[in-house]
């Protein structure tokens, strides 16, 4: 009997050990891996903003076309999921089968039109690859009206290294100077997860981008000083970066807002953060030096990306025919990047609808992809 047990030892300890080294346990809290190849792929959309269920049947046919395009790891839906920030858990339901059916991992940001309330941080939670998070309520950068803030890391295919990183932030809602942008305690925050990133990495940045639903004051500044911008009206091109895609614009007269080349141009033209609530995010990206890439929602007739200093500045476009909205940019972006060289990463929106043409992938440093 002892002999038979002795023989039986040492097979249990192999195949313990086999187990432990097969399994990829992840460092923190994310389940993303990059597959065998090192290959990643993610889907960013944004304001289905439904309010019928109509509508909330468009944006899941939508959403249903553009993951069989581009089969992506993960899909982040960047805000404004309806109107009036009332959601039905049905209808929700409904409106992401394409990821659940799939089981495909998933998170969401807070847009203007969604002000955090736990009812729908609860919902968000009850699927089992949702992977919105909170920041801790013992963190001193935590803010009870918009805490819904998190950092995903995704992990080299052997589990041993986070080679990519997506930042999730609130953007908040709007005030008497304009849309609120984002809080000095946000961007501490940032800068605390990516330092911690970075000590986790060696001492290295670990290439990241950024998703939050109003964009930043600087996509003015680059669209205004752009000279490539596709069926664009700048009222004056100042060629300074490059820009791609398509936006439509009214034809309006305020000037109420200086760029950067000098011209005085209508913010009314990319609704943004006011430049007076603009607290510092994109200089601290720029010292951080991780962030490559800032996703933006919010602006429903523009796929614009460009290149403003280094960093990626671009829509992801809009679901469905609810609030304003036409069929001219109906579809999502797509990043793709590999974990032997995670920075340089590809950017590419895809259409939704037949209306809605392709635009090219972009790399990371702005150029178009070959």
């Amino acid at each position: 009997m002892k002999k038979q047990l002795l023989t039986f030892i040492p097979i249990i300890i192999i195949s313990v050990l086999f187990l432990f080294s097969a399994y990829r346990e992840p460092v923190g809290k994310s389940a993303l891996f990059c597959d065998q190849n090192g290959d990643f792929t993610i889907l960013i959309v944004s304001d289905p903003q439904c309010d019928t269920k109509a509508q909330w049947q468009e944006a899941a046919d939508e959403l249903e076309r553009l993951i069989v395009r581009s089969a992506p790891d993960f899909v982040l839906i960047n805000g404004d999921m309806n109107t009036y920030n009332k959601i039905d858990a049905d209808l929700w339901d409904m409106f992401i089968s394409p990821i659940t059916g799939r089981n495909v991992f998933w998170s969401t940001t807070n847009g203007n039109h969604d002000p955090y309330t736990d009812k729908h941080y609860k919902m968000y939670k009850s699927y089992a690859r949702c992977l919105n998070e909170c920041v801790s309520k013992g963190d001193p950068n935590f803010e009870a009206e918009r805490p819904m803030n998190y950092v995903i890391p995704i992990y080299s295919f052997d589990g041993k290294r986070v080679v990519f990183a997506i930042y999730a932030l609130d953007s908040g809602t709007s005030n008497t100077n304009g849309y609120e942008g984002l809080t000095s305690r946000q961007i501490a925050w940032y800068a605390q997860q990516s330092n911690a990133l970075k000590r986790q990495n060696n001492g290295c940045e670990v290439t990241s981008i950024m998703c939050l639903h109003t964009p930043i004051p600087q996509v003015i500044d680059m669209f205004y000083s752009s000279a490539t911008a596709q069926n664009a009206t700048p009222k004056i091109a100042g060629g300074l970066y490059p820009v791609y895609g398509k936006t439509r614009q009214s034809d309006e007269a305020i000037t109420d807002y200086r760029c950067e080349n000098g011209t005085y141009v209508s913010k009314s033209f990319i609704h943004t953060t006011a430049p007076q609530n603009d607290r510092g995010i994109f200089k601290k990206v720029l010292k951080q030096g991780d962030v490559k890439a800032m996703i933006f929602g919010h602006e429903h007739k523009t796929n614009l990306i460009g290149s403003y200093k280094g960093v990626q500045l671009s829509f992801a476009g809009k679901l469905s025919t609810g609030c304003y909205s036409d069929t001219f940019c109906r579809g999502g972006r797509v990043i793709k990047f590999n974990e032997y060289c995670p920075q340089n990463f590809t950017s590419q929106w895809l259409g939704a609808l037949p209306t809605s043409p392709d635009q090219p992938a972009v790399y990371s440093d702005g150029n178009i992809a070959k």
